[in-house]
């Protein structure tokens, strides 16, 4: 394993950023941007149709039906918003519906962003471009979107390929004070 390491620092440079990208990871750790109800623990899915090619290490967060009393979402990392889209309140079963969904990127180091889909209409608290600091309410849960069950919310952590920002690779996301 040391090896490895040392060929990683070597090739992409002595930064904890890429050193943890060149191992498939995040460079940062992330808290769970769902906060479960008192007694209850933060549950994922164990799989998804979506989660494929680019999208392969994202995670679906069990949640309450947002239809009938959406959960708070929190910052899970500190970062600056590039993207929103909240406009949505259709879902439904396949990808047709993909199209409809609401989400925020936010960027956290040079080439990590995160993501959060399924986020409810109209809730989001920021702005592009909106420092967001990890813990901070940032939106509602909702349903919208390709959604095989409206249960949930998908949170992905990726890296960006190339320097126009248009192809990304999902990580493997390091959560804090979250045991597996």
């Amino acid at each position: 394993m040391a090896e490895r390491i040392i060929a990683a620092v070597e090739k992409f440079g002595n930064t904890s950023e890429t050193v943890w990208h060149a191992f498939g990871y995040s460079a940062w750790e992330y808290g769970t941007p769902i906060m479960p109800r008192a007694g209850e623990k933060v549950r994922f899915w164990s799989d998804s149709p979506s989660h494929v090619g680019s999208f392969r290490h994202a995670r679906d967060i069990i949640t309450p039906d947002s239809l009938v009393k959406p959960l708070l979402i929190m910052a899970p990392q500190t970062g600056r918003v590039i993207c929103l889209v909240q406009e949505h309140d259709v879902f439904g079963d396949g990808p047709d519906f993909s199209g409809y969904t609401n989400y925020i990127t936010v960027q956290v180091g040079q080439s990590e962003f995160y993501e959060i889909c399924h986020i409810g209409k109209g809730s989001v608290r920021v702005g592009v471009g909106d420092i967001v600091h990890k813990g901070e309410q940032i939106a509602l849960t909702g349903a919208n979107g390709w959604m095989t069950d409206r249960r949930h919310v998908h949170f992905m952590v990726a890296r960006w390929k190339n320097r126009e920002r248009t192809l990304f690779e999902s990580l493997r996301i390091r959560f804090s004070g979250v045991g597996f």
